[in-house]
């Protein structure tokens, strides 16, 4: 049988290419630590980040488990003042800044090299924590609320960026924040609350391109004349629409739209829900009802790149990492937090989850895909498995075969006759390919 390290010997692999010594001495970590080193605590944070109360007895747990050794939780807890949770939050960004462990080759999706997706979730937290985290407020008072900004790269099928911020600071503010991660030929997805037309127009400079839904209130005008477009009208009397135009009464920014009709029980679904929002100020008036039901779309992207149905294709790949999402939460347990915990500790832990996640996507991924290429890897349900095997790590081969091999076997998607995502991915990757 072949050899078949555990997750945590992929994990502490991945983390020692990485030059920890200088990233301890640039976060204050000592590295005269005794028992406890730089990687032993990035280690084993990650594997005490899957228990549903992760706390530093469960780090010191692992860490004797991985490194033969007895440590105590006032050990990790004097590291983690000295330097811990910079360090973790270092080590992540080293993580995300490599390239990915695949050996295979990264495809391109047609003329596009990356599709980045940015989205946010968000976390209660306990109430202790709502100055540093405050969220929502009413009439009991207010919340704390931690929102993960995340950029994923669909081709790549990793993370690009992560960020940590209170629920005050909305989607639409974090719409500048992909610049930075933003190269040449890249295609961006988002949904709309990140749309401002400020930053479509500073992707555009970048050389990059972005696909969006429109937003109700933004103004259209005709890219001959100049004039207004009555939008309700425009798409009254055509079954699809995908011409150019100027956005915004001010900006005027050069984009086209793209429209076509959806199904009537989609769109009354879509309207129900528009009626039910409890916010008054977004109650949508006849026009906006109207506009429902059609899929409309913003782009910079010709039609020889990006025809009209690859584009809602494409689109719907936003979704994966909605996905991605729901398996950090329900695997993964990253929206329980202990009712007692610092921020400091707080930090410490989310930044170990994403570590985890970061290594999950580059490295344990691609080493089960290589494995077994006939099939693909369910994030959810790898998600899941992770979440009850880290418990399971050990000294004996036999049992890390053991582990990898049930791990392989049992975190695939089901053979059914519906494509999956990754599925429906390879066949747009095929469609683009030939058509560019």
């Amino acid at each position: 049988m072949d050899e078949m390290p555990s997750e945590s010997i992929l994990f502490k692999k991945a983390l020692e290419g990485f030059d920890l010594a200088k990233l301890a001495a640039d976060s204050g970590w000592s590295l005269a630590s005794g028992k406890v080193t730089a990687l032993s605590w990035c280690l084993s944070l990650c594997l005490a980040s899957s228990c549903k109360a992760p706390s530093l007895r469960m780090a010191a747990h692992f860490m004797g488990l991985i490194s033969l050794l007895s440590v105590s939780k006032q050990a990790l807890h004097k590291r983690l003042h000295k330097g811990g949770a910079k360090l973790m939050e270092m080590t992540l960004e080293a993580a995300l800044a490599a390239k990915s462990h695949c050996s295979r080759p990264l495809s391109r999706l047609g003329s596009f090299n990356r599709v980045l997706i940015q989205d946010s979730t968000s976390n209660l937290l306990p109430g202790s924590l709502k100055e540093s985290y405050p969220g929502s407020k009413n009439h009991w008072g207010s919340s704390a609320i931690m929102k993960i900004q995340a950029i994923y790269d669909m081709v790549g099928n990793r993370f690009v960026e992560f960020s940590l911020s209170p629920f005050t600071r909305n989607d639409q503010a974090a719409a500048l924040d992909i610049l930075e991660f933003i190269r040449k030929g890249d295609l961006i997805l988002r949904d709309l609350g990140y749309l401002t037309l400020e930053s479509l127009k500073l992707i555009g400079e970048k050389q990059a391109y972005f696909l969006s839904r429109y937003k109700n209130g933004i103004s259209l005008y005709s890219l001959e004349e100049g004039k207004e477009i009555d939008l309700g009208a425009l798409l009254r009397s055509r079954r699809r629409v995908d011409m150019k135009v100027l956005a915004g009464a001010e900006a005027r920014l050069p984009l086209r739209i793209i429209a076509i009709p959806l199904r009537e029980e989609v769109a009354n679904r879509r309207r129900q829900k528009a009626k039910s929002n409890r916010d008054r100020r977004s109650k949508p008036n006849e026009k906006a009802l109207e506009l429902l039901g059609w899929q409309i779309m913003l782009s910079n992207c010709e039609e020889e790149q990006l025809p009209i149905e690859m584009a809602y294709d494409i689109y719907a790949m936003r979704w994966r990492i909605e996905t991605i999402f729901k398996a950090w939460k329900s695997g993964l347990g990253l929206d329980q937090i202990a009712t007692h915990t610092s921020k400091e500790m707080l930090d410490t832990i989310i930044y170990a989850t994403l570590l985890r996640i970061t290594l999950i996507h580059a490295v344990l991924i691609p080493w089960l895909e290589e494995r077994d290429p006939s099939r693909k890897v369910s994030v959810c349900k790898l998600m899941d498995l992770i979440s009850v095997s880290a418990a399971l790590v050990g000294d004996s081969l036999e049992a890390n075969e053991n582990l990898l091999e049930n791990l392989s076997r049992h975190c695939r998607y089901d053979k059914r006759k519906r494509d999956n995502t990754l599925e429906k991915w390879d066949l747009l990757v095929s469609n683009m390919e030939e058509l560019s």
